[in-house]
């Protein structure tokens, strides 16, 4: 009796992190521009100090494919950054993507991190982002052209900047 209680008592416990975990692991929109708000720069105007880093993959796409589920824009990709005197390598994260579309803000996302390595030996870091469930495309978003994708890190509530301009947009249907 007591090590079939155990065995219960072990699954739901196995269970209850699985749901937590899940449910903490999302990717979050955090912004989106409904007023087609006209910015100078990727960055809103605001100069940042950039963040060295290297890109590995970058993908983004357009979920439209029919059914009951929304239209999504998606972004995923692997990251490498590399040291610099202005930030501590070990306490950068990336905080969120912001996209924007021939100077338009459309989106700011705060991603789902997969795996984060540090390299000590080289004095490097690894990323690997995705927004799970994608954003809910916004109706002026041009489907058919190119985005910018900048990345805004936080190093101990100093911000810091990666962008990257003229970014592909797959579609999938």
């Amino acid at each position: 009796m007591h090590k079939v209680y155990t065995k219960y008592t072990s699954v739901i416990m196995i269970l209850t992190l699985g749901i937590f975990l899940l449910n903490c692991s999302g990717s979050k929109e955090v912004g989106k521009n409904k007023s087609k708000e006209i910015v100078e720069s990727p960055s809103g105007g605001i100069k940042m100090p950039m963040v060295n880093l290297r890109i590995s993959k970058l993908y983004a796409w357009l979920n439209l494919m029919p059914g009951k589920s929304k239209k999504s824009f998606n972004i995923t990709g692997k990251l490498t950054i590399l040291p610099s005197p202005v930030y501590n390598l070990q306490r950068l994260k990336l905080k969120y993507i912001k996209i924007s579309q021939n100077g338009v803000f459309l989106y700011l996302i705060k991603p789902t991190i997969r795996q984060v390595r540090s390299d000590d030996k080289r004095s490097l870091k690894k990323i690997l982002f995705s927004t799970i469930k994608g954003v809910e495309i916004i109706p002026f978003q041009k489907i058919n052209e190119n985005v910018t994708v900048e990345f805004i890190f936080d190093n101990k509530g100093k911000l810091l900047n990666y962008v990257v301009p003229d970014i592909k947009v797959e579609k999938t249907y």
